[in-house]
């Protein structure tokens, strides 16, 4: 896949999705950050993006995993400042310490959802042992 090939696609998805909680706004606000920041990170998490989409929501709605692999190599300094109203997306990936604002956690939600929580978690997992988090030491 070229490089602006999975940035297009994961842009025009991203667009044309309805999503709660101005989630599709949010994201996009992100993929400029990582533009103007850092256009490797971005080019990664738009790969993990489509590649996770692809492979494991075809067969189930595909957003929880769009945007946990999107959003799956923000800082935490990222994810507060865009995720600050995403519980479910925030809850996917492990790593992140700050203020809940609802308290998702996977004690308060439904089996189904803890169920995707987990599943999700552990293919991102899967993917930081061979990329990890920006900023983070390889394990």
């Amino acid at each position: 896949m070229n490089t602006s090939e999975a940035i297009t696609w994961v842009r025009r998805v991203n667009d044309r999705w309805i999503v709660r909680e101005g989630l599709r706004q949010s994201a996009s606000a992100y993929l400029d950050h990582l533009a103007s920041i850092d256009p490797a990170r971005l080019l990664e998490s738009c790969r993990r993006s489509k590649a996770l989409t692809q492979s494991y929501g075809s067969d189930e709605d595909p957003k929880p995993w769009f945007y946990a692999s999107l959003f799956s190599l923000a800082t935490p300094a990222e994810a507060a400042r865009f995720l600050k109203e995403h519980d479910f997306t925030r809850a996917v990936i492990t790593g992140l310490s700050f203020p809940v604002r609802k308290q998702a956690s996977l004690n308060n939600t439904s089996e189904s959802t803890a169920s995707k929580i987990h599943r999700i978690r552990e293919v991102i997992k899967g993917l930081d042992k061979d990329e990890p988090r920006h900023g983070a030491p390889k394990s």
